[in-house]
């Protein structure tokens, strides 16, 4: 029984990450899990038992959320046949869902090693517990932070705005800590089989952290400053609707033709924009190395009089001039016929699409892997913000893998941007769940910055998103076209844009503390003893 309902509490806290319309199960998705874990706790089990439920939770999860690795079979993928496409989904399915699940495995056991003997405590430790554990997801390679709980709640517009203060982070404490409560006050009915105050105290406890949360939340979005006209900034959008596939197997000449037409037709219908947002590597070569390219991209911004914000590749070479490194770039082409010296490169690279980890050792063991990258050789990460004066205030920029990771939109508003500029190609996964999920991300990088956010992805979604997390313009997924828009620069700082990290950090020295105290009964006493709920 318990591995049933640890099953179905993966796939309902996953499923409420899929659209909008399914946020609410995350405040009850959790129960089953953390009931398993209350009820066990109070018996001698071993550390691997509870290893076992937390990875027979997470595995459900993840494999869930991790279903849109199937919207690539059927394609003419890498000139893969089928049968090979078909491995390789299964591949990244669950290989990404074993790593990701490995790691929140040790969540029960952590959870225990913390429980203290006071019931009130028990959900207030896990929600610690899975905190911390999220902030662990986005560390090194392995580390994909993509099935955040709080992507939710991205309907839920006070609870996101929470993210303002202490990240998207502490929002998932808040909905784990409402599920724990609940979920202690089902433990407690059924296991005494009355109805006693502490069951309505734990059950009022849910409702009273929910109620904080949304007056905290409405409170904070009241308190958020309002946008100038001075401040406007007229953006577009460019949607070409070229897939992958088509566009490296394709005509270059026609994928650039395309981007400047649809860019020109905005202009026409549209009038003149400060800003014109090109997709991700929506020209498959370094557009720097080519003479008609900088020239067709300089005659749009001129004819336009916008700057002209170009995704595509870029090189330099080191000191020595021995070594090239190649970029994911994005490159402002400017009315003037200035170009952008340098340009924004990519700080977090796709792992096996990008550049392959640990490639001798991976390869070896993995051949298929070698050859699963777009490119030839791998592609070097970008250091810095890269964060530039438009003339239309300060503009900080992403790319694609980039709005996953809450610190590299910090660390671009730390560095002076006024305005976030994305682009992104997600055009692998078609109009699965993951561009919702991925589109999603971006309106927390928003909350959590206080910027305004402008998504342009290649087959969409495309985006405006205000820094209260509402998509005020979109252009949804497989369709070719512009979104025109409006967004606003910004100086203030949120809170969290200061404190950062600083609640997991907090929740990291308590648990250490709780630990503590455990072991000191634990010895103190000779023995370990169980604690009746």
């Amino acid at each position: 029984m318990n591995f049933i309902m640890l099953i179905v509490s993966g796939v309902l806290t996953a499923l409420s990450l899929m659209n909008k319309y399914t946020g609410f199960l995350a405040f009850f998705s959790l129960i089953p899990y953390i009931y398993v874990l209350l009820k066990e706790s109070q018996r001698p089990n071993r550390a691997l038992t509870f290893f076992g439920y937390g990875f027979v939770y997470s595995m459900s999860y993840f494999l869930t959320i991790y279903h849109w690795f199937w919207y690539m079979y059927g394609t003419d993928f890498l000139d893969f046949s089928k049968k090979e496409t078909f491995f390789i989904c299964l591949f990244f399915q669950i290989g990404l869902s074993l790593v990701q699940a490995f790691l929140y495995s040790f969540i029960p056991i952590v959870f225990r090693l913390a429980k203290q003997k006071y019931p009130m405590l028990s959900p207030l430790i896990f929600a610690l517990v899975y905190s911390v554990f999220e902030f662990l997801q986005s560390l090194t390679w392995t580390g994909v932070p993509w099935a955040r709980l709080a992507l939710s709640q991205v309907g839920n517009k006070p609870m996101l705005a929470l993210s303002s203060l202490f990240g998207s982070i502490f929002v998932a404490f808040v909905v784990v800590l409402i599920n724990g409560y609940l979920a202690l006050a089902i433990y407690k009915l059924i296991s005494t089989r009355e109805f006693t105050k502490r069951i309505v105290m734990y059950a009022s406890s849910a409702l009273l952290v929910f109620a904080l949360a949304m007056v905290t939340g409405a409170v904070t979005l009241y308190l958020m400053p309002k946008d100038s006209e001075e401040n406007k900034v007229d953006i577009v959008l460019v949607q070409t609707n070229i897939g992958s596939t088509d566009k490296w197997d394709g005509d270059d000449a026609s994928a650039l033709d395309k981007v400047i037409s649809l860019a020109e037709k905005a202009y026409e219908a549209e009038g003149e924009a400060d800003i014109i947002l090109l997709p991700e590597t929506c020209i498959v070569y370094a557009a720097r190395t080519s003479e008609y390219t900088c020239q067709e991209f300089k005659a749009l911004a001129k004819k336009t009089g916008a700057t002209v914000v170009v995704g595509t590749f870029d090189e330099a070479y080191s000191d020595d001039g021995k070594t090239r490194n190649d970029y994911n770039a994005l490159i402002s082409f400017f009315p003037n016929g200035k170009i952008e010296e340098g340009g924004y490169y990519k700080r977090h690279l796709v792992p096996f699409g990008e550049y392959v980890p640990m490639r001798k050792i991976l390869t070896t063991i993995f051949p298929f892997l070698d050859g699963i990258a777009m490119l030839e050789d791998d592609l070097t990460p970008g250091k810095d913000s890269a964060v530039i004066e438009s003339g239309h205030g300060k503009i900080g920029r992403l790319i694609c893998f980039d709005s996953i990771y809450p610190s590299l939109t910090i660390d671009s508003v730390k560095d002076g941007a006024e305005l976030i500029l994305l682009s992104t190609n997600d055009s692998w996964y078609r109009d699965s769940a993951s561009a919702y999920q991925h589109n999603c991300h971006a309106v927390l990088r928003a909350v959590e910055s206080g910027r305004w956010v402008a998504r342009c992805a290649t087959t969409g979604i495309s985006s405006v998103i205000s820094p209260d997390g509402e998509v005020v313009e979109s252009l949804g997924a497989l369709k070719e076209g512009y979104v025109k828009g409006e967004v606003y620069t910004r100086t203030n700082r949120t809170l969290y844009s200061y404190v950062q990290d600083s609640f997991v950090l907090a929740s990291a020295i308590a648990l250490v503390i709780l630990i503590g105290i455990n072991a000191y009964i634990d010895i103190k006493f000779s023995k370990s003893e169980g604690y009746d709920i």
